[in-house]
Formats: structure tokens, C-alpha cells, sequence
């Protein structure tokens, strides 16, 4: 009697927590981004920033975002854009190194000038700011305004790279 009662407990036991792990259990829906002729693809999901050039009837829009919800057909970006997915023309994403040399640069540039002139001012030197001062950090921050176009990396949408959302 005690072996029925205890195989019995540990049936009910797997069983509630199949059931738990069934309940908590949410599909994971997908966006890729692939190239055709080459294994590289890109996978949006759920809760990921995007960034799309979507084609209207009159001229091209920008939509920047949280994906709220991707379904077959379309995604919901920001809680109020509903995109259909083959209006999409472009997807932009982000270069990070591009970004932090960018950023690094114009504060660097501006940082040096500024650190120098105060130096200057505070030692009683003229000119405040020296011309050779001025040529290093205008250089240094011409580098990261230069960099500013390189932040993001666009794929077009046709030919090379195919948009689609895997519904699992």
C-alpha cells in the first residue's frame, strides 16, 4: 500500500508540474532579417529596438522603436505603429563601435580645448587659445563629426536581404 501511495504522489507531482511549465511556457515570434545567397541573417524579437524606413503613398517614413508584438504579417512597433512587414523598404541597425568613437571624439575635441584654454587662462598665457590647440582638437572633433553617418548600417530590402517573421 505504501509503493501505490507513493508512485501515485510522484505521478501527481510530474503531471502539476508539466502543467506549470506548459502554462509558462510563451512562443517566441521572431523577425529575421537574412541574405539570401549567404548564411547572415539578424533576428528581432520581442521587446528588441528597431529602426525602419516603412514606404507610404506619398513619400518614404521613419519608424524607431520597441517592438512590441510581431506577428505573420506585420509588427507593432511602439505600441501604436502597426508596420505590415512587406511595406518595409529598409532596416537600420546600429554600429556600436561606430557610435563610441563618434561620441568619444567630439567629447575628446571639445574637452581638450577646453581644458587647455582654462590652463591658459588661469596661467596668465596669451593668446587663451593657442592655434596648434585649436588645429589638434578641431581635427579630433572633425574625426567624430566625420563618424556621425556610420552609426547605423542600412540593409535593403529586395534582392540581397528578405524580411520575415517566424511565428513559433
Amino acid at each position: 500500500m505504501k509503493f501505490i501511495w507513493m508512485s501515485t504522489s510522484k505521478v501527481i507531482s510530474i503531471v502539476v508540474f508539466v502543467l506549470f511549465v506548459c502554462y509558462s511556457v510563451d512562443s517566441q515570434n521572431i523577425l529575421l532579417l537574412e541574405r539570401s545567397a549567404k548564411y547572415k541573417n539578424f533576428k528581432f524579437y520581442e521587446g528588441n529596438q528597431i529602426h525602419v524606413k516603412i514606404k507610404t503613398d506619398s513619400s518614404d517614413l521613419h519608424v524607431r522603436g520597441i517592438i512590441n508584438a510581431i506577428y505573420d504579417s506585420s509588427i507593432i512597433v511602439n505600441y501604436n505603429n502597426i508596420i505590415m512587414i512587406k511595406d518595409i523598404k529598409m532596416v537600420y541597425r546600429p554600429r556600436l563601435w561606430a557610435k563610441l568613437l563618434s561620441i568619444s571624439a567630439l567629447i575628446a575635441g571639445t574637452g581638450y580645448l577646453a581644458l587647455d584654454a582654462f590652463n591658459r587662462a588661469i596661467n596668465h598665457q596669451y593668446p587663451v587659445l593657442d592655434q596648434q590647440t585649436v588645429i589638434t582638437s578641431g581635427i579630433i572633433i572633425g574625426a567624430g563629426l566625420i563618424l556621425i553617418p556610420f552609426r547605423e548600417r542600412w540593409y535593403k530590402i529586395g534582392e540581397k536581404w528578405e524580411l520575415k517573421a517566424l511565428v513559433l
